[in-house]
C-alpha cells in the first residue's frame, strides 16, 4: 500500500513528465525563439530598475552575446547583461536553461563567488530562489526584491 507522500510524489513526476513531454512536443526553434524573447525581457526589465543608478552612474551596464547549449533545444545564441559597480566584483546576469525540472527558465546571477538563481515559473512570473533545501523558497523578482538582491551582492 502507496503512503500518502508517496502518492503525492508520484502525482509531481507525473505531472512533471506531462510538462517536459508538452514543451518537447513543440517545435525546438519556436521554443528558443520564446526563451530568448523572455531573457531580453527580463533584462529590458532589470536596465529600467537600474536606470537611475546607471545615469548617476553609480553602475555600468552592458550586454554581450552568449553561447548557449541545452539536450532539447540544441545550440543558439541569447546574451548575457553585465552590472558593474564601482569598487565591486561585476554582476553577471546568465542565462543557464529553458528546459528545468522546476520550472519553465533558469536565469543565474553571478557575483565574485555568489550565485543566485532565478526562476521563471510562469509565463513571465520570475522568482529569486532563496533556498532550495530542504523545499525550494521563492520570492517574487520585483524592484525591491531586485535591490536587495544588489545590495547583499556588492557587499
Amino acid at each position: 500500500m502507496a503512503t500518502k507522500e508517496m502518492d503525492a510524489l508520484r502525482e509531481k513526476l507525473k505531472l512533471q513528465s506531462e510538462a517536459q513531454h508538452g514543451a518537447l512536443a513543440q517545435d525546438p526553434e519556436l521554443v528558443r525563439r520564446d526563451w530568448v524573447q523572455r531573457i531580453d525581457n527580463l533584462f529590458s526589465q532589470i536596465e529600467t530598475w537600474v536606470d537611475e543608478l546607471r545615469r548617476d552612474e553609480l553602475i555600468d551596464l552592458s550586454r554581450e552575446s552568449y553561447h548557449l547549449e541545452e539536450e532539447f533545444l540544441g545550440e543558439y545564441e541569447s546574451q548575457v547583461l553585465l552590472l558593474v559597480p564601482p569598487h565591486s566584483f561585476p554582476i553577471e546576469v546568465l542565462p543557464c536553461q529553458r528546459m528545468t525540472r522546476s520550472a519553465v527558465g533558469r536565469v543565474d546571477i553571478v557575483c565574485g563567488a555568489d550565485r543566485v538563481m532565478l526562476l521563471r515559473q510562469s509565463d513571465d512570473a520570475w522568482n529569486i530562489v532563496n533556498s532550495l533545501i530542504p523545499t525550494l523558497q521563492v520570492e517574487p523578482l520585483t524592484e525591491a526584491s531586485f535591490a536587495n538582491l544588489l545590495n547583499r551582492l556588492v557587499g
